[in-house]
């Protein structure tokens, strides 16, 4: 009965399932400088977090070494 129900829905109201909430609040004219602007968010996301983790990584392997350093010559 419920995928009755679900598939009734869903074929009932096939433009909503299809729809993209970043695109319908832009309006027709401006689909194309949404298009663009999340692709661009989407690949500076991935891009900004892998740089975030290696910058992480580089001050934390800096910092150990000056501190091995230190404590060596003490």
């Amino acid at each position: 009965m419920r995928v009755v129900v679900a598939t009734a829905i869903l074929g009932l109201a096939p433009r909503a399932a299809l729809a993209c909430s970043a695109c319908a609040l832009a309006g027709i004219s401006d689909n194309a400088a949404a298009y663009v602007s999340m692709s661009l968010v989407l690949t500076a996301l991935p891009l900004g977090m892998v740089l975030g983790v290696a910058t992480w990584l580089y001050r934390n392997i800096r910092r150990a070494d000056r501190h091995a350093t230190g404590s060596i010559s003490s």
